[in-house]
């Protein structure tokens, strides 16, 4: 009788501890479930580069710094340099050399003051990636300023119309925009040339020997032989819509 008293308590005892050793497991389950639910949450640092927001006009120009003449020159002598330039950002100029579906390509062109001159001792292009709304109004050799971020520079070969090819090198902007369409620039009002029309007048500027033609929305005759700030735009046509800046 006694043996089959501790037989007894034994199995009590057995039945007892695989009910509580179950009831301590099943905690451990359920925070196993949820630090693998949370290990399943992407990370903001493992976005690819495509997944990244892009930067606004804003941000991009309180970060840029002007494109040098010597930055441009040396970027077509030297495709390691121009590489070492990746990630920088800019504020340059250009005009319009084709639209296509998704970018504009621009001849780059340095900013000086509050106006671009172009760099001709080589080619140099940048493609700039722009909403379609801003596409699709462009005008083949309008002249901008942009702001936009340099994300690769590579090199392609095009053909020469009179036979022959020319090395260009491509800047790529995937973030880019237009800071404005008109410019400003001094020079001394020197002549009327009434070739190119009514209010059209030859500037003077300094330290250059060559005179530039530009299209004031007025008569500015009261101006002639004094230096003039102006306003203008860039296009197909020379400075246009110009205007002195009192």
């Amino acid at each position: 009788m006694r043996k089959w008293s501790v037989l007894l308590a034994i199995l009590i005892s057995a039945t007892l501890f695989c009910a509580c050793g179950a009831q301590s497991r099943q905690p451990a389950k359920a925070d196993d479930a949820v630090m693998n639910q949370e290990s399943e949450l992407p990370e903001e640092d493992e976005l690819s580069d495509e997944e990244q927001p892009l930067p606004t006009k804003e941000e991009m120009l309180l970060a840029a710094s002007p494109m040098t003449t010597e930055e441009i020159e040396k970027s077509m002598d030297n495709l390691a340099y121009a590489k070492s330039l990746i990630g920088n950002t800019y504020t340059f100029g250009g005009e319009i050399l084709s639209v296509a579906e998704d970018h504009a390509v621009i001849h780059i062109a340095a900013m000086k003051d509050r106006y671009f001159y172009m760099v001709y001792s080589g080619g140099i292009v940048a493609n700039l990636y722009l909403p379609t709304d801003v596409l699709v109004p462009l005008e083949l050799e309008q002249g901008f300023s942009f702001v936009g971020k340099l994300d690769d520079v590579h090199t392609s070969e095009e053909a020469l119309p009179g036979g022959g090819t020319m090395q260009v090198l491509e800047m790529e902007f995937k973030s880019a925009a237009i800071v404005s369409d008109r410019f400003e620039r001094t020079g001394t009002l020197h002549s009327r040339n009434e070739d190119y029309g009514v209010n059209a007048w030859n500037v003077e500027f300094p330290g250059s020997r060559y005179m530039g033609v530009v299209h004031f929305r007025d008569d500015v005759s009261a101006y002639q032989g004094e230096e003039i700030t102006y306003s203008y735009k860039s296009t197909s046509e020379g400075a246009v819509d110009a205007y002195i800046l009192e």
